[in-house]
């Protein structure tokens, strides 16, 4: 584990864009977390929204333009097809959420999606739908 991973998991707090009361480690790949805020209790019968936060350790952007460390996203999840929309975001210039918002955005129309085996999409997906 490097140690920004540690230096990160050990100090998060949850920072006040987010939003989320409680916010569980879903996934530690080598140069990203994800987290992911309250989930429903029980499995929801209708779409639901869930709040994530990805965590880079090297700044990313989308085409050479958005240059971020972090983005909050709120993916809605219809657990009956187990698939999911991406329905608004925001990316910040610091990691873990803090900083700057550098784009925030929603989505007019959600294109719901079939989760890549073995993402973090997919794993949130089924953590939503497992309750």
């Amino acid at each position: 584990m490097k140690p920004w991973t540690l230096a990160a998991i050990l100090l998060f707090m949850p920072p006040p864009l987010a939003q989320a009361s409680t916010w569980h480690l879903m996934r530690v790949a080598s140069e990203q977390l994800v987290f992911v805020g309250d989930l429903p209790a029980g499995t929801p019968s209708a779409p639901v929204v869930v709040r994530v936060l990805k965590s880079y350790e090297a700044p990313v952007s989308l085409g050479g333009w958005s240059l971020h460390r972090s983005a909050t996203l709120d993916y809605e999840i219809d657990c009956l097809s187990r698939r999911y929309a991406l329905a608004r975001w925001q990316f910040h210039q610091g990691s873990l959420g803090q900083g700057s918002v550098v784009w925030a955005d929603d989505m007019e129309t959600l294109v719901f999606d079939s989760p890549a085996l073995g993402s973090a999409e997919q794993q949130i997906v089924e953590a939503t739908c497992a309750r």
